[in-house]
C-alpha cells in the first residue's frame, strides 16, 4: 500500500483550451513555471485536519500568480478558503482572446474567496 502525506510540484506548465463557438479559435490560458507544495494529503483525518496548498506560476507569460489554499479533509461538506495574488500585467497584450477589451490591470490585484458546497 502507498500513502501520500504531501505533493512537491517544480516547473509544471498546465494549459486550458475551450472553444466558444463551433470552427472558432480555441481560447487558451496557461500557466507555466508552476510550483506548488501540497501538505497534509489524507482521506481520513481527525477533526479539524487540513490540507494546505500553496503554489505559484506565471499567468500567461506576463505576470505572476501566487495561491494559498486551505481544505478541511474532515469535513462532512466539500468546502475551502483560498487566496492570492496577480502581479501588474496588460491584459489586452498577452491573452488573445480579449483583444477588444481596452482596460489594463495597473495596479497588482489580490483576491480571497471561500467556497462552500454540499455534495
Amino acid at each position: 500500500m502507498t500513502q501520500v502525506d504531501s505533493l512537491d510540484i517544480m516547473n509544471g506548465r498546465l494549459k486550458y483550451a475551450e472553444r466558444y463557438m463551433i470552427g472558432s479559435a480555441p481560447a487558451e490560458v496557461m500557466f507555466d513555471s508552476i510550483q506548488m507544495l501540497a501538505e497534509g494529503i489524507t482521506n481520513h483525518a481527525d477533526p479539524g485536519a487540513t490540507t494546505v496548498i500553496h503554489a505559484q506560476a506565471n499567468f500567461m507569460k506576463t505576470s505572476t500568480m501566487k495561491i494559498l489554499m486551505v481544505i478541511p479533509v474532515a469535513s462532512p461538506e466539500t468546502s475551502f478558503q483560498y487566496s492570492g495574488s496577480l502581479d501588474q500585467m496588460d491584459v489586452t497584450d498577452s491573452i488573445p482572446s480579449l483583444k477588444l477589451a481596452k482596460a489594463c490591470v495597473s495596479n497588482p490585484v489580490s483576491f480571497k474567496m471561500q467556497h462552500l458546497m454540499s455534495m
